[in-house]
């Protein structure tokens, strides 16, 4: 709100000293744009006290703590399927990232036993403190891209079952 109005609405309410009141009743004789805006002031503010008062409903207060309890309730059940969520898409995604290292990875050795994944385990222990892990190895480059367009069906996925929940209600 500009100054002019503020000083309307100061001059309507009685916030004026005398001295601003009669600088502000002088403006208003010299300036028709300013009576112009005081009147419009003024018939606002008098409708605004003339109007009758509305009250609240009685239960109000009953159904607003009604409809918190229910999100309430819809929040839990909705954090657990997606913590449930998250863990079956990470699991799928080491599953991928697994099977496109087998394919990716340099070395085509068949890995038939446990004996044969030990250089590949000791391979990613190796690497994990430095960037090598990230540039080099296929199955975090797929997990990387993965896990986004994971989260992404997750996202999606919780808002039709909110649509489906608010359409059920």
């Amino acid at each position: 709100m500009d100054k002019v109005n503020i000083r309307i609405l100061d001059y309507i309410h009685g916030l004026l000293d005398q001295r601003e009141s009669q600088a502000f009743l002088d403006e208003l004789e010299k300036d028709p744009a300013l009576k112009k805006l005081y009147h419009t002031q003024l018939n606002i503010h008098k409708a605004l006290i003339q109007a009758p008062l509305a009250s609240a409903p009685a239960d109000l207060v009953d159904n607003v703590l009604l409809q918190v309890q229910e999100r309430k309730s819809s929040t839990q059940v909705d954090s657990f399927s997606g913590v449930r969520n998250i863990i079956i898409g990470t699991i799928a995604a080491l599953g991928i990232s697994s099977i496109a290292s087998y394919f990716f990875l340099p070395q085509s050795n068949n890995i038939e036993s446990i004996a044969l994944i030990e250089p590949y385990i000791q391979k990613l222990i190796n690497s994990l403190s430095s960037l090598e892990l990230i540039f080099n190895n296929p199955s975090v480059i797929v997990l990387a891209i993965t896990m986004p367009v994971l989260l992404l069906l997750d996202k999606s996925y919780n808002k039709y079952r909110r649509k489906a929940y608010a359409l059920n209600k």
